[in-house]
């Protein structure tokens, strides 16, 4: 099977930002977060583990204990329900793969 982000639609409202989730199984789930400069994504946490990639620009992570930079060639780890958030806060665009782990059942 092949899967595009293009064909997936994008499930934000808020301007700058862009949130498509292109792949979805039992095991697993793939998106894309395209952060334009000064967007950001709201704080928040999932059921699953999450790597969170940067493909290119950098952002800054917020979550409950820290906040730091991440730039292009990253990887970022958050267990389940911890919370984390994102801001571009560079001038260029940020873009970000996100693979959420499901528990096996």
């Amino acid at each position: 099977m092949v899967f595009k982000v293009s064909d997936a639609q994008n499930l934000s409202k808020e301007p700058g930002l862009e949130r498509r989730k292109f792949y979805e199984s039992d095991k697993a789930i793939v998106a894309q977060i395209v952060l334009e400069p000064g967007a950001h994504l709201k704080k928040h946490g999932s059921e699953e583990f999450a790597l969170i990639y940067i493909i290119s620009g950098s952002i800054e992570v917020e979550t409950d204990t820290e906040t730091y930079e991440a730039q292009e060639g990253t990887l970022l780890e958050f267990q389940p329900k911890e919370q984390h958030g994102f801001i571009n806060k560079g001038d260029t665009t940020a873009k970000v793969l996100v693979v959420r782990i499901k528990e096996p059942k």
